[in-house]
């Protein structure tokens, strides 16, 4: 998979992008804190993007993934700079089910 990867890097990026990419560490544990670090980046912007607005509104859905496990995922809408928007915010995973009462206890 690595060296499908670095080709990815390569032909749009050159031989330099490929050459960072062979000294970063591509273990599942580092992917997946690299991943968990990007999502809580992603989730403080829109925190204190919202924290001065004056109106927004959440959409909480539910939802059941391919495990049957039932998820609560969170999005926020708001205008910011004039702009519309819609961020997701988090996905939480429910102890019971997605119905109203699994919602409520979360």
């Amino acid at each position: 998979m690595k060296h499908s990867l670095l080709k990815t890097v390569k032909l749009p990026l050159g031989e330099a992008s490929e050459a960072k990419m062979r000294r970063m560490s591509l273990s599942s544990d580092t992917t997946q804190r690299r991943i968990s670090d990007m999502l809580e980046d992603v989730k403080d912007q829109v925190i204190n993007e919202s924290i001065s607005l004056q109106c927004f509104s959440f959409q909480v859905d539910d939802s059941t993934d391919v495990a049957s496990c039932a998820q609560l995922p969170v999005f926020v809408r708001y205008i910011h700079s004039g702009d519309i928007k819609a961020e997701f915010l988090f996905c939480e995973e429910l102890q019971t089910t997605a119905k109203n009462a699994g919602v409520l206890e979360k």
